[in-house]
């Protein structure tokens, strides 16, 4: 008898010594990946990241000023911002795989319509158009496909497949170049739109589905019923299991043929509507909101400073030499942008408070090498500019993780659209605002930046705080 009791405890230890089996990566959780970094390297880098190349070659041709021809960004971010909310329903209700694909059609034929322009006025209807279509693309649609189809490594993931809008942006302005050193803008435009369409629909009609449950899985790294572990092979996650505890929810779903939602559909959460109504939700909001202004403006701003630093003599800068250095700065923020956007979400995946401090700070100091580096050495800028380049990888990263860890999975696409809004209309004014401070001082400029870092870290503190009171509950994700 006592050897029985202890042979059960033995066992009960072993049982709860052995991890629950999780759902384990297959091919279709990688296609999920595949289909992040193709839309973002192609249709969305193509949209955001490559439009700046034309610049030159459009105002020359057409007879107008650089002012008239960079409405067409503005403009991408305006149509961005009015199109978020509703994006951000559509991709809720609807196949994301008919969602993305008509946004990718929107970028392509944009792209494409630039090609036959010959007035200034026609290029802003295309930057209408794929300000509509690179919303779902790049700000939203990353992280919607790894939050539904990946339980672990979410800010990694995600930030793999935004990190590839930098290296696209670098590629296909490398490729446009010797498009419009042999050709014109009319060719690269061309090129530009049919690329985004090869490259972006066959990512979007073969390698998605909506969610992991319509062809029997779950996202990777859940845990897995033990009776199905053991022999049912996920049978019942077809029925529609999804989230943490699926597989128990899923054990009694006779019911699941009916139309009523399954009860292993269930998700943790917190509801849009109550969401609206929190401040964290709009201080979260102002926070990525000001991280992508201020690293959009500034940023930009970067190389134009050297130039600045060449017409007062300064750093023993030349003529000849200061194009050289602006293009290595503007290389450097290019490069850290990308690198950042895949440890950053790695380092979130473990520890969201580590990840903002080490961004916000590596920021501050960047912008003061930036300014004041000259007078140390020319090496100073350079890092100056690739920790700075850390701040761009916050908004695509940062942002859908901090959401998701506050608010949930179960609305959190609706939820994520509307803090795109903002997200999208502060670099709209930001970057005429911090260019005009430029033109007043550039001490301003930079001053107004680093107070723009802290006042980002102090809103992710506060939202950070705010959050323990938040609850997530355990319901139906509603259609």
């Amino acid at each position: 008898m006592a050897e029985g009791i202890t042979m059960a405890d033995s066992m009960t230890k072993r049982e709860q010594a052995t991890p629950a089996p999780t759902q384990k990566l297959t091919i279709r959780h990688i296609l999920v990946i595949v289909a992040g970094i193709l839309i973002c390297f192609a249709p969305s880098a193509l949209v955001f990241n490559a439009w700046s190349i034309f610049t030159v070659p459009v105002t020359e041709s057409m007879g107008v000023s650089t002012s008239q021809f960079s409405v067409m960004p503005t403009i991408i971010y305006l149509g961005a911002a009015i199109f978020a909310p509703f994006a951000g329903n559509l991709m809720e209700k609807y196949d994301l795989r008919i969602v993305m694909s008509l946004s990718v059609a929107a970028c392509g034929f944009g792209l494409i319509g630039c090609s036959f322009y010959t007035e200034i006025w026609q290029f802003y209807i295309s930057g209408l158009l794929e300000g509509f279509g690179v919303v779902s693309l790049i700000c939203m649609g990353p992280a919607t496909l790894v939050n539904r189809w990946y339980g672990s490594h979410i800010g990694l993931c995600v930030g793999i497949c935004v990190a590839m809008a930098g290296l696209g942006g670098a590629t296909w302005s490398m490729v446009d170049g010797f498009i419009l050193a042999s050709a014109d803008y009319h060719a690269a435009y061309l090129f530009n739109g049919i690329a985004a369409l090869v490259l972006g629909l066959p990512a979007t009609l073969l390698c998605i589905r909506s969610h992991p449950y319509e062809v029997g899985l779950l996202p990777y790294g859940v845990e897995l019923d033990a009776a199905e572990a053991a022999g049912a092979e996920g049978a019942g996650l077809a029925e529609g299991a999804v989230g943490a505890g699926a597989g128990a929810e899923a054990k009694g779903a006779e019911g699941a043929s009916t139309p009523e939602k399954s009860e292993g559909e269930k998700q943790w959460g917190v509801a849009a509507k109550l969401a609206f109504a929190m401040p964290a939700f709009y201080l979260l909001a102002l926070a990525i909101g000001l991280v992508n202004g201020t690293a959009a403006a500034a940023g930009n701003l970067l190389p134009t400073y050297l130039y600045h630093l060449s017409d007062i003599g300064a750093a023993g800068l030349t003529a000849a030499t200061v194009v050289i250095m602006a293009s290595v700065v503007a290389s450097c923020v290019q490069v850290s942008q990308m690198l950042a956007k895949i440890y950053l979400g790695a380092i979130a995946d473990r520890n969201i408070i580590v990840a903002v401090c080490l961004t916000c700070t590596a920021t501050f100091i960047g912008v003061i090498l930036c300014w004041q580096g000259y007078l140390v050495s020319e090496m100073s800028v350079y890092v100056g500019a690739f920790l700075f380049g850390l701040f761009y990888g916050t908004t695509n990263v940062l942002g859908p993780t901090i959401t998701r860890y506050i608010f949930g999975q179960r609305e959190y696409t609706k939820i994520y659209s509307r803090i795109t809004i903002v997200v999208n209309i502060v670099p709209a004014i930001f970057v005429t605002l911090f260019a005009f401070l430029s033109e007043i001082s550039w001490a301003l400029m930079f001053t107004v930046t680093l107070v723009m870092v802290a006042t980002v870290f102090v809103l992710f503190m506060v939202v950070m705080r705010m959050s323990k009171n938040i609850e997530q509950t355990l319901e139906v994700r509603p259609e």
